[in-house]
């Protein structure tokens, strides 16, 4: 038979990875800033200490839950964007989470979101995007390679997933005794480091340094370690929903 008279092929389908029942053994934590550059500041609040604190509370908490963690620096250190790829997909992690504090240029506005790759829609967003990417490490050559993993279906939808599970539970819980919190949302993102990293990954802002009782709680220890426990919540469910499940019926077939 004429292949022609077949007319195009469909491309394939996406494979739901919920089929192969992946686990999450390993999650890279990533602080925002460090080093040479401190991030937003407010108050006398750096957002470089704030998200390294805060990433080592969840890295306690994970590693309490049997988790391996990676952070991609864990002192005042300078990283580039394309080092904090590389350490993440060097270390093979599962899952990669971004941790930042945002500044909103409306004082008054104080909210939590969360980003996952895509191309940004709100031009707020895209110069956000800009902002964060500057001084990546990247070329202008290494541009096309970066693109190249941009719309991978199983990642992207992942990542999707990763950031309302993130979301979601960051809200709630923050929300209980911060009624003034607004739910900004998940969001797309051209990030750099959602588009270097090969696991799905997510950018969490946690709070909004420029909101002057954000502000206060931020010095907080014990408001910091509500949004520790909030992101390390958050990532158990989204690992949890991908455990490995034997079932009964699979054990009497004969199963591996």
């Amino acid at each position: 038979m004429d292949g022609a008279a077949l007319g195009p092929l469909a491309p394939p389908r996406a494979i739901d990875p919920a089929v192969f029942r992946l686990a999450v053994r390993k999650v890279v934590l990533d602080p925002g800033h460090g080093g040479s550059d401190p991030g937003a500041i407010a108050g006398g609040v750096r957002e470089k200490d704030l998200t390294l604190d805060i990433a080592r509370r969840v890295a306690a908490l994970l590693a309490g839950q049997g988790l391996s963690v990676v952070l991609t620096r864990d002192g005042d250190e300078t990283r580039s964007l394309q080092q904090r790829v590389e350490i993440a997909n060097a270390a093979r992690g599962d899952i990669f989470l971004s941790i930042h504090v945002n500044s909103i240029p409306t004082e008054r506005r104080r909210g939590v979101e969360t980003y996952y790759l895509g191309a940004a829609t709100d031009p707020t967003v895209e110069r956000l995007a800009g902002a964060e990417n500057s001084g990546s490490g990247y070329s202008l050559a290494d541009f096309r390679h970066l693109l190249e993993g941009v719309y991978v279906d199983v990642r992207h939808d992942e990542s999707r997933r990763l950031a309302q599970a993130v979301q979601g539970r960051l809200f709630a819980a923050l929300a209980h005794d911060n009624p003034q919190l607004e739910d900004r949302g998940v969001k797309q993102a051209p990030f750099v480091v959602l588009v270097g990293t090969e696991m799905p990954s997510v950018l969490a802002e946690v709070a909004c340094i420029s909101n002057h009782e954000d502000a206060e709680l931020l010095h907080q220890g014990s408001y910091r370690q509500e949004i520790a426990a909030s992101l390390a919540a958050s990532v158990r469910r989204y690992a949890a929903a991908r455990e490995p499940q034997t079932t009964v019926a699979h054990r009497r077939a004969g199963g591996v």
